[in-house]
Order: structure tokens, then sequence, then C-alpha cells
């Protein structure tokens, strides 16, 4: 019993030690927010697969897209990363969710960089080291949830997706956000009026800069997303203006009585 004891100790230690190689530890300041499974998105290509059977000499198509050459200069303006970088040569996508930036190395060069949204507190994005695992484009995400349920969402066309994490975790473009970036995973207002909130739990970039980290990035690259969302900045609550404090109005002044003329001769 006691060895039994000890070598569970022995694995929760080293399950606790586990970790972003190279992430600082970071004091949470987020309240806890009840979370609901995840569901992968029904992705549907948008250009028709055809039906005919591949003869033997066809040219299975490959899972890597052919490559553009990106150009990586001049380096977008953004903020560095928080803590260390991992040290991870090769292609590596780091993804910090105390920032929401996202950033990229090719062998410990930071490359690329660009402004991201991640899951909402309900929905959060899985933090760890994980791969590209294949490259997705022109495409449409269905909504798992029902209508009626508070994460629904209508069919959105992706441009530029890659998929890292079962069970449907991917870095993908989001063009119908305006915004990226702090406080853009929390519940808040777009330039046009319109409210929005975080993600369901994927990576969202904008498609410009999805379009260079797609053609970038080939498969297998890794990511590593670490950190912890911030909490959100309190509402600003609306001063409500106080009444004003009535006051009595003075009371009518009576009309004066003309006392009668003593010298009058009065009136039979």
């Amino acid at each position: 019993i006691l060895l039994l004891s000890c070598g569970v100790l022995a694995g929760m230690l080293l399950l606790s030690g586990c970790g972003v190689p190279g992430t600082p530890g970071q004091a949470s300041n987020v309240t806890p927010v009840a979370t609901v499974p995840y569901l992968p998105p029904t992705v549907v290509p948008n250009t028709p697969v055809p039906t005919t059977v591949p003869t033997a000499t066809a040219t299975p198509r490959p899972s890597v897209p052919p490559k553009a050459t990106p150009t990586t200069t001049p380096l977008p303006a953004g903020p560095m990363p928080v803590g260390t970088v991992p040290n991870i040569g090769g292609q590596l996508i780091l993804v910090s969710l105390s920032q929401q930036w996202l950033f990229a190395y090719q062998d410990h060069r930071l490359v690329f960089r660009t402004a991201v949204t991640t899951g909402m507190p309900q929905l959060p994005t899985p933090t760890g080291t994980f791969p590209v695992r294949w490259h997705e484009r022109n495409v449409t995400f269905y909504s798992p949830w029902p209508q009626g349920s508070p994460y629904y969402y209508s069919p959105e066309h992706i441009n530029y997706a890659m998929y890292f994490l079962d069970d449907g975790y991917y870095i993908h473009d989001a063009p119908w956000r305006q915004t990226f970036g702090p406080g853009t995973n929390y519940p808040h207002t777009e330039p046009d009026g319109s409210t929005a909130t975080g993600s369901h739990g994927c990576v969202n970039v904008a498609t410009g800069p999805m379009s260079w980290l797609y053609y970038w990035a080939h498969d297998g690259a890794t990511v590593v997303i670490y950190g912890k969302a911030p909490s959100p900045p309190p509402a600003t609550a609306t001063p409500v203006k106080s009444a004003p404090t009535p006051t009595t109005p003075p009371a009518p002044m009576a009309t004066p009585t003309i006392p009668s003329d003593p010298t009058a001769t009065p009136t039979p």
C-alpha cells in the first residue's frame, strides 16, 4: 500500500510538472466561468469533389498545399511575446492567450505576428503544444449547436484553416470579425455598433494575416498556446443623474384689499 501511494504521489508530481516548455508561470486573475463541452464544426468543402473513382495512376492530392513564398519583411508592428519563447527550432506558431496575439518563428527568429481572437470563457482555447495536422481551404463551418442555443452560429465561410487538435480545433481566418486582439475574446462592441464575443475555441485571425500564415506553415509545424486570458475590464456604468430636489413653490400672494376712502360719500 505504501509503495502504491508513493507511486501515485510520484505520478501526480510528474503530471503537475508538465507544461509548455519555456513559458513563465502566471498568476490567474480570471473569474471562474462554467465551461461547456466543445463540439467540432461540420466542415464542408465549397468546391465539389469529383465522385469518380481515381485510377491507379492518378496523382494523390497532397496534404500540404503548394506554398507561396510569403514576404517576411518588414515585420508587422506589434508587441513581443510575454515571457520566454520556447526553445523550439523550425517553424513555431506561438499563441499568447494573455496578449491575444500570434507570433510566428522560423529557426528562433520572429518573422510574423498578428492579433487574434481566442475562445470565449465558456469555450476556452486549449493550451499546450500541438502539431499542425493539415490545411483546409475554401470550406464552410456549420454549427454543431442547434438554433436557439446560445452557442449557435450561422454557416461561416472559411478561406484558410489549419487543424491542430482533435476534435475540431483550428487556426483559421474569421472574415465576419472586424476587430482582433486584447478584449475581443469577451463580449464587445464592434466599430459598426454590432456585438461580438470570443470564438468557440479556435484561434481566429484576420483573413490577410491568415493567408500569409497558411502558405508559410507546413504540416507538422509546432503550435504552442499558453497563458491565460485576463479578466475583462469592468463595464463602465452609465451615471444616473440624480433627480433635482423638489422645491416648495412660494405661496401665492393674496390680492391686497384697497381700504375704502373715509371721505367718500356713502352710497345710498
